[in-house]
């Protein structure tokens, strides 16, 4: 019984030794570089770059930017600007907010096959009013409520449990140095690992604390935001699910709007479908050559006992045709067990949003078309490859698979089209459309009927 007892307790304790060498290996490598930004002559090149940098989130691929509100938040996070608080201070209320409501088809879009019944129609909605106070020039509290729910989903009138809230934090900036602690959004780069999930009824949130630096170069934050509180630190090793990031974002010429570098770490001691995962990556924004311009991002991660990776590729070319204003080429490619995180999954993987971030290799083409000053016109197409053909392909989640009694590595095409109208100034329409064909793979683990999805959504801004 002794003899058990001792070595469930070293069990314990190696575990809790590695998982503390996991953290305060990824912070050793944050705290090392923010001392070499704030210490080394590269700080004196300040002067040649912008003294105003651009917010942390960077503009969407997606036609509408449905994030002003967050990306303003961002951009007073981040910004060494002081300009516009002086207005603030004279009304330190601000109210805002987003509303939209839409409908959806979907048939076949889990099994590709008119025999199951997975196809459905529904409306959604979602409310988000958002209420700011400064209370001096240092503090500032933030409460943004969410309603979102599907029509007729709740039977008694007067009872709604899908009221909650999407945020509410504190900000206390010290300048150069900010905090924000409460629930709050995540949006790094262009969603690919952390976003706010707009496209979602219900958006992303986290509750922790995260801490903001600005060099004369750029900003960097540091934040551990806990995901599953079990209330648990058993010596059988149950306990809570946390996030534990670090993010450095460069500007670097005005040419290239920025290069960022990332490292996460997501502990998983609670037993979430989502394993022990580090997390360390590269992007570099907006690099413009003439009418061209390209973003790169590059992650390494160790999961599942094992290296993975995944890179998202985009290049834009700004033409200057009749009605034709930029063609889109991306690549995006996960390899057999990479775990995402928390992505923006609609903007990378087809509009049908039929597959995820894990064993997938895709092809994208993407044409804009300006129909008239208020309405745009996308057209895109996606090849969607296995990138292993050991490894099943895997729905959004990126846990559901869709079978592996195939080696093929074809899995479907996809076409899209997305018609935006810009109806005022606080009001606007959506049209979206996505056929999904079925390859060799999904024909012989799930089916080879057509897939399709639609959606009419109305969003509005205020």
């Amino acid at each position: 019984m002794v003899i058990a007892l001792n070595q469930k307790t070293r069990s314990h304790f190696f575990s809790r030794w590695i998982f503390f060498l996991q953290k305060t290996s990824l912070y050793s490598i944050a705290f090392f570089l923010e001392f070499m930004l704030l210490f080394s002559p590269i700080t004196s090149l300040a002067s040649s770059f912008r003294a105003d940098l651009s917010p942390s989130t960077q503009k969407r691929l997606d036609l509408i930017n449905f994030d002003q509100i967050s990306s303003s938040l961002e951009s007073q996070l981040h910004s060494n600007s002081t300009e516009g608080q002086e207005m603030t201070l004279n009304s330190p209320l601000s109210v805002g907010g987003q509303f939209f409501s839409r409908y959806e088809v979907t048939k076949n879009t889990q099994d590709f096959s008119d025999n199951q019944s997975d196809s459905s129609n529904q409306f959604e909605f979602q409310f988000r009013p958002h209420f700011q106070w400064l209370a001096s020039s240092e503090v500032r509290l933030v409460f943004e409520p969410e309603l979102s729910s599907r029509f007729g989903s709740e039977q008694v009138p007067s009872r709604d449990p899908n009221l909650g809230l999407n945020q509410g934090f504190l900000d206390y900036q010290l300048d150069p140095v900010s905090f924000r602690l409460g629930r709050q959004s995540l949006d790094f780069g262009q969603g690919l690992i952390l976003s706010r999930n707009e496209w979602g009824v219900a958006g992303n949130a986290f509750d922790g604390l995260r801490i903001s630096l600005k060099h004369g170069i750029g900003w960097s934050d540091f934040f551990w935001m806990k995901i599953n509180e079990t209330s648990s630190d058993s010596i059988a090793g149950s306990g809570d699910d946390d996030l534990y990031g670090y993010y450095l974002s460069i500007k670097l010429d005005t040419n290239i709007e920025s290069l960022d570098a990332y490292a996460l770490h997501f502990s998983n001691q609670a037993g979430s479908p989502v394993e022990n995962a580090s997390t360390f990556g590269i992007r570099l924004s907006s690099v413009e050559w003439n009418q061209l311009s390209s973003s790169t991002e590059f992650s390494l991660q160790n999961s599942r006992a094992s290296i993975q990776n995944l890179l998202n590729f985009s290049f834009f070319a700004h033409l200057r045709l009749p009605m034709i204003s930029k063609l889109r080429f991306s690549v995006t490619r996960a390899s057999s067990n990479f775990q995402s995180l928390y992505p923006e999954f609609h903007e990378f993987l087809g509009r049908g949003d039929a597959f995820g971030f894990r064993n997938i290799t895709a092809v994208s083409f993407d044409l804009f078309l300006n129909l008239t000053p208020q309405w745009t016109l996308l057209t895109g197409y996606s090849l969607f490859r296995r990138t292993s053909s050991s490894t099943p392909a895997f729905q959004v989640d990126g846990i559901t698979d869709y079978g592996v009694q195939s080696t093929e590595d074809s899995i479907a095409q996809e076409l899209d089209f997305v018609l935006l109208g810009h109806l005022n100034k606080a009001l606007s329409l959506e049209v979206t459309g996505a056929l999904i064909f079925a390859g060799p793979y999904l024909k012989a683990n799930q089916g080879s009927d057509l897939a399709s999805a639609a959606w009419i959504r109305v969003i509005s801004q205020f």
